[in-house]
């Protein structure tokens, strides 16, 4: 039989339980609390409906829909976020631009880690800061830079890697009168580097609550420019575009050696150095991200953005601000503005190098909401827009009940999530007692759920044989598949302990006529007229046989030569449920056939609501290297929701003409759970 849609309406919750008191939709019912003692503890009940929205003709059972509501929560998600820099120190308060951000960013000069060949500073300079904001629940990165005109130092790039033969140019900094800059395509330069990675990966490399490391080792910042170089500059160093090109290449490589377990990060801007488009690709390559420091109002489509929409499937992407909050302004700059623009790109990260505290305390609130834009938004954002499910749980004395799902996520963030989360589905009885609890893996994973995308995830799932009758919490969550201790945060309300958030209720009550079994027509091949209605290929003999029947008095013999086409042979169609578990078997024996390889089996062909067949399931295969053996053959299988009915055919395993004599006998279907 066919559950019929139907059209109808919700019945509201009668009872509930306190955690989901306030819980609303986006056209909910009234929500009505009564209060009741059980063991000495206050319990609310609430009455909750969400927005509903009967199924149409697609399903085969009737079903709610509810809107969950979204809240504009900031959700501090791994792999994403907002970053700082708050230099070296350790004192760092200002509470509401702290309490946004998630990463602290430290930069520093090469000088200030390795002052002497191979005596290195890490435990000095980087360690006290690492500790400091680890210890306050915020991540961290890292770059070490080889050149930059804001230091005050006139070797960023150690004095003794000059004493050791590089050539260097002298150019003018923004503090100082004189700094001295590497030829950073230099082999010899390359040499002294590349112990210094090796060291610097050795120390951090893995290290837990470390977002990524920058490659700083190659023009101002570390970010590949050669803006202070003249001409001269350049040619008298041994630059050419293949030398500039070839050492980033070569700089790429180190640190992915040393660096196999942290993420790296390449600042990608077109820099008129060197052959970008080929850095680039290789850096994608080896999984470097990309990021650029440069963004502002206005920022141009091509460079960085056209690198990110290119490769984001691939790398994570990242933004910088081109300005502090004193140049913006002064530029005729909003935040509100620079932080959207940099949205519209599919960025992870985005680093808010604004101004120092003191400015940052007396931000205006128009700017601190730009910043709270920015924090809710970077990133993925992975929310349950709307949630259907059947509008009754149906117990049966006879079969497991099921529960039938569809979840409609939308990613409202910037960026795709780059990690692999299951469903997480649960059901709590009016007691808070957790009944049920499944993890499932979405067919469509969640590093493909892109911006701005919606994302079906049906599930139809088979509940306790000896639920009880009564209301049920609906709880979803997303969870690591690999630590189930692990959740991700969603904009919901209605968060439990355990990671998960109310988003509906669902009623569980007795069938009221218990599921009849289907059964294939004449499947048991005891009456003379058994396969009338059935069909067999052109060129087969079918004809039922009382010798060798395993049991009962006869089986189904088949024999012959098949012209081209899929099956020996069929069934009438029969109904079947939408979203149940079955399992299909048969008792075959192949005495003979022509080609082992194409062993033969048995399935159904599923068809829906107007008769058309969308998908097979069926058995596993008749194990050809025991011919003349009888042997089981079963399969279980839960129908999707948009079947009606299935049509029982014996598969040939391939197209090509075959010839066969086969057996069959006790063919049935066994309906194991049902919603």
């Amino acid at each position: 039989m066919v559950i019929p849609a139907k059209a109808g309406i919700h019945e509201e919750a009668r009872a509930w339980i306190p955690a989901f008191a306030g819980m609303t939709g986006s056209q909910t019912h009234p929500i009505r609390i009564c209060e009741m003692l059980h063991l000495g503890v206050l319990i609310l009940f609430l009455c909750i409906c969400g927005s509903a929205a009967m199924c149409d003709d697609t399903l085969g059972f009737k079903t709610v829909t509810h809107q969950p509501e979204i809240t504009d929560e900031i959700l501090h998600n791994p792999g994403m976020g907002l970053f700082f820099m708050p230099g070296v120190s350790t004192h760092y308060e200002v509470d509401w631009f702290v309490s946004l951000v998630d990463i602290a960013y430290q930069r520093v000069g090469w000088y200030q880690l390795e002052p002497e060949e191979g005596v290195y500073k890490f435990d000095e300079v980087l360690d006290p800061v690492f500790d400091y904001w680890l210890k306050r629940g915020k991540r961290v990165a890292l770059r070490v830079m080889s050149s930059s005109m804001h230091s005050r130092e006139m070797y960023v790039t150690p004095k003794w890697v000059f004493d050791a033969g590089v050539p260097g140019v002298k150019l003018k900094g923004l503090y100082v009168p004189k700094q001295i800059d590497p030829a950073f395509w230099n082999p010899l330069y390359i040499e002294k580097q590349a112990p210094f990675i090796r060291a610097l990966g050795k120390k951090y490399n893995g290290m837990e609550g470390l977002e990524f490391v920058d490659l700083g080792c190659v023009g101002e910042w570390g970010e590949s420019h050669l803006m202070r170089w003249s001409t001269e500059d350049k040619e008298k160093t041994g630059y050419t575009p293949l030398a500039y090109t070839k050492a980033y290449m070569r700089f790429i490589d180190l640190y992915r050696e040393a660096f196999p377990d942290t993420p790296l990060a390449l600042n990608c801007g077109t820099s008129g150095a060197g052959h970008n488009d080929v850095i680039v690709d290789y850096a994608v390559s080896k999984g470097v991200w990309l990021r650029q420091d440069g963004l502002k109002e206005g920022y141009g489509r091509e460079g960085a953005s056209r690198y990110y929409h290119q490769y984001f499937r691939r790398v994570k992407t990242l933004y910088e601000l081109c300005y502090g909050y004193r140049g913006m302004l002064d530029r005729g700059m909003t935040l509100d503005k620079v932080f959207k623009r940099g949205l519209e790109d599919p960025i992870s990260y985005m680093n808010m190098n604004l101004a120092g505290t003191a400015t940052l305390k007396k931000f205006p609130e128009v700017d601190r909401a730009a910043v709270r834009h920015a924090a809710r938004y970077v990133g993925y954002r992975l929310a349950p827009v709307a949630v259907e499910h059947q509008d009754t749980i149906h117990i049966d004395k006879n079969i497991a009940p099921r529960l039938w799902m569809n979840i409609t996520w939308r990613n409202l963030g910037a960026a795709p999530c780059y990690e692999y989360y299951a469903v997480e589905i649960a059901l709590v009885d009016e007691k808070g007692t957790e009944v049920f609890r499944t993890v499932e893996m979405p067919d469509k994973p969640t590093t493909l759920w892109m911006p701005k995308e919606d994302t079906d995830t049906a599930f139809s799932l088979v509940l306790p044989q000896g639920l009880k009758p009564g209301v049920y919490a609906l709880k979803i969550g997303l969870v690591d598949p690999f630590n189930e201790e692990r959740h991700l945060l969603l904009p919901l309300k209605h968060k439990d302990e355990k990671g998960c958030y109310t988003i509906a209720t669902v009623t569980a009550a007795p069938r009221d006529e218990p599921l009849p079994q289907p059964a294939i027509p004449g499947g048991d091949f005891e009456a003379q007229n058994a396969i009338e209605g059935w069909w067999f290929a052109k060129g087969l003999k079918a004809s039922l046989v009382t010798d060798d029947a395993p049991q009962g008095k006869q089986c189904l013999r088949v024999e012959g030569e098949t012209g081209k086409g899929w099956n020996y042979g069929g069934a009438p169609t029969i109904p079947l449920l939408p979203a149940a578990e079955y399992e299909l078997s048969v008792k075959m024996k192949v005495l003979s056939i022509d080609d082992p390889k194409k062993p033969p089996y048995v399935k159904l062909g599923l068809t829906d609501a107007e008769g058309k067949w969308f998908t097979n399931v069926g058995t596993r295969r008749y194990d050809t290297s025991e011919l003349g053996t009888w042997q089981e053959l079963r399969g279980k299988f839960v129908t999707p929701a948009t079947t009606r009915g299935g049509h029982f055919a014996i598969e040939k395993g391939g197209t090509l003409p075959r010839k066969v004599v086969l057996l069959l006998d006790d063919i049935r279907l066994h309906l194991l759970s049902a919603p």
